[in-house]
């Protein structure tokens, strides 16, 4: 599957694992381990970011406003 990278940095996105907590890519890591996206997020309040694998990732959809 191609997916342009330009399509996936800074989308909001779903962090299934961390009870979906919301939060933002902002990298990608291709090995032959998988896809990585390093995903930036706010919790007990202070930001983190942390690497997780494609599947663990859900894309938020983005209403249009009209």
């Amino acid at each position: 599957m191609i997916i342009p990278i330009s399509d996936l940095l800074y989308k909001d996105c779903i962090i299934k694992p961390l009870e979906n907590y919301e939060g933002k890519i902002i990298a990608i890591n291709q090995s032959k381990k998988g896809t990585e996206l390093q995903v930036r997020y706010f919790i007990n309040g202070e930001y983190r970011t942390e690497w997780i694998y494609d599947f663990d990732i859900e894309l938020k959809e983005v209403k249009d406003e009209q």
